[in-house]
């Protein structure tokens, strides 16, 4: 692949400004020196004089007609200057395109993307054809150029000229329709923006050792490539133009970003900030429905949009504190009567519990100590009644899923059912956390809930040697899901191994044991060297492991009593001080556990006694 921070070469000079015409390629024509404000409310500034104008007739001057000031005249240069810095950056994203080697691969990866999308793409059907017209648009065209330079660069003045023009759509606006105004002679920079995310969402989903790599380390290359060229194509079409295709791009992006630098990393946070400032903008948070001015196939997107907003919303949160034709198979509540597991089964779920996730962080993350226990308990039974409302094919059912025969068909079926279970178990989870810190409550409950969701997080690490790799980032499941459960279990191995007889748990010693070793022992070749959370997991891994070797060590004898040279207060036993580590459940005042704590723990003063004692 070729560096990105290359400079082209030759290439021709930026054309006068003196030029004003719609024919002229020049970048610097607008209809408007001021971007337009994105959607305003009804509390806004232009409220009322939007009511005015629906009162009388305002005759506006033909566009280009105004006179402008001195102001406005270096307003306008300096925008034109900006310009044709992005047409520079515009030709390399092309050359990019245009390398023969570099273009297999990338349908290599797109073709990947296809086959691991499992409810994640928001909008399948439009990549496809933003990848088919960058085929014939880009790649095909200048291959066949006698003028590559300067095909290049004009065709780098057309897309971003394509790009600041704004999307005009009706409630009658077909979808082919919709698409042709980001495709062909129309081709845009979120266009090309949304399939570079696309090609690194392909690569980053697949295990290293893949052979389409080939070459140790290849993998990140190409993600961090694709990352480069996403946010040169997002420096290209910052206008203030916004459009659904923009937003598609920022989403895609942020999930690239989450998964190469990690959920931790504040790039993934910065981006969730630009993604909520545009829906915001798009007027996404208003209430969406088709009409005059929306049509049915983009009410229904934007949906599916903000669904998925919402969950990364809520699930980073949590972390650190293809369209259906046909609607006439579906029952009263919206989900298909044939009990088929679709793509946007895992969406709606998820996004269903996102709602109960939100009442769980209000309670977790706020000060009010009134009626606890009461809002507790009502939000155990939403979430439960919420989870039972859910026709029987949308529940994960564990011997349906590994009974005879994998009856989910594939991993991405088998997806689709577990992730959102998993989801509901982890809400679960953080509930009984809260009960614990918040009611001093026993922990029983935590625990079960604990090994049951850590039993599912096997289960679909197994399902990479079982089927094809699974879509979607394993590592976030296992950060998410199966660290602090894991946490929680190693507690309650070790208040068993210092107290046998008092132990109430239901849970066999043995099974947390093994269920424990296996997750500590598919850490490392779930997540290698070079994934964004490979730091977190792997403190994760190693203070685990420390926990299983106390847990599995003969009994040791206690230091010897005639050593005096030490105050008797100096001289606790190890079971003195694993009784207080076991009952300190301070640790869990974060809602997560994070790089932080695995990091630090090891160093905390209740834990340091687990090592061996010296004998005297």
């Amino acid at each position: 692949m070729r560096n990105m921070s290359r400079s082209p070469s030759r290439l021709p000079p930026i054309l006068s400004p003196a030029t004003s015409d719609d024919s002229n390629p020049r970048l610097m024509h607008r209809k408007e020196l001021y971007g337009g404000p994105g959607f305003l409310g009804s509390s806004s500034y232009n409220a009322v004089l939007e009511e005015i104008q629906g009162q009388i007739h305002v005759v506006e001057a033909p566009n280009g007609q105004c006179t402008l000031s001195r102001d406005e005249e270096a307003r306008a240069e300096l925008l034109n200057k900006r310009d044709s810095t992005k047409i520079k950056a515009g030709v390399e994203l092309l050359d990019l395109i245009c390398n023969e080697k570099n273009f297999q691969m990338f349908e290599v990866f797109m073709g990947k993307r296809v086959e691991q999308c499992a409810g994640c793409s928001l909008a399948l059907p439009a990549e496809e054809a933003f990848w088919k017209s960058i085929k014939v648009v880009i790649h095909d065209q200048l291959k066949q150029s006698k003028d590559r330079e300067g095909d290049k660069y004009r065709l780098s003045q057309k897309i971003l000229r394509n790009t600041l023009k704004p999307i005009r759509f009706d409630g009658d606006t077909t979808f082919d329709e919709y698409m042709a105004m980001y495709t062909g002679d129309n081709l845009r920079w979120e266009a090309v923006g949304l399939i570079f995310t696309s090609i690194g969402l392909g690569a980053i989903n697949l295990h290293p050792t893949d052979d389409v790599f080939g070459p140790c380390g290849f993998k990140q290359e190409i993600c961090r490539q694709m990352l480069d060229a996403a946010d040169a194509c997002l420096a290209c079409c910052d206008a203030d133009e916004l459009n659904d295709a923009r937003v598609w791009f920022l989403f895609q992006d942020m999930i690239l970003i989450s998964l190469y630098y990690g959920d931790h990393s504040f790039h993934t946070w910065s981006r969730l900030g630009d993604l909520s400032s545009e829906v915001f903008a798009l007027g996404m948070h208003q209430e969406i429905k088709p009409g005059a001015n929306l049509p049915f196939f983009l009410a229904e997107l934007r949906k599916r949009t903000l669904a998925n907003i919402y969950i990364q919303d809520k699930q980073l949160a949590t972390f650190t504190e293809e369209i259906q034709v046909l609607v006439d198979d579906l029952d009263e509540h919206g989900w298909n009567t044939a009990g088929e597991i679709r793509d946007c089964l895992w969406m709606r779920t998820t996004g269903l519990n996102s709602v109960v996730r939100e009442s769980i962080l209000e309670l977790a993350l706020g000060s009010d100590n009134e009626d606890v226990s009461t809002k507790i308990a009502n939000i155990r039974m939403q979430a439960e009644e919420l989870w039972s409302s859910l026709p029987d094919f949308a529940r994960y059912d564990r011997q349906t899923a590994f009974g005879d025969e994998f009856s989910y068909g594939h991993s991405r079926g088998a997806e689709l059912i577990m992730g959102p279970y998993l989801d509901h178990l982890y809400s679960l989870f953080l509930l009984e956390r809260v009960a614990t810190q918040r009611l001093k409550s026993t922990s029983d409950r935590l625990v079960k809930i604990a090994r049951d969701t850590l039993k599912v997080v096997l289960e679909m690490v197994s399902l990479r040697g079982r089927a094809a790799p699974l879509a979607g980032d394993l590592a976030w499941q296992i950060s998410a899901y199966g660290l602090p459960t894991a946490g929680v279990l190693a507690l309650e191995l070790l208040k068993q191994t210092r107290h046998p007889r008092k132990s109430i748990s239901s849970i066999p010693r043995s099974e947390m044991i093994q269920n424990l070793s296996v997750f500590v022992a598919q850490l490392p070749q779930v997540v290698p060297p070079g994934e964004g959370n490979y730091v977190l997991l792997s403190q994760a891994c190693k203070m685990l492991q420390a926990i299983l070797d106390v847990v599995l060590a003969p009994p040791r004898p206690n230091p010897v009593e005639e050593n005096t040279s030490q105050p008797v207060d100096q001289m606790q036993t190890l079971d003195q001080i694993s009784d207080d580590f076991i009952n300190d459940w301070s640790w869990f005042d974060q809602l997560d556990f994070n790089l932080d704590f695995w990091n630090n723990v090891a160093d905390h003063p209740l834990l340091a006694p687990i090592e061996p004692i010296p004998h005297s």
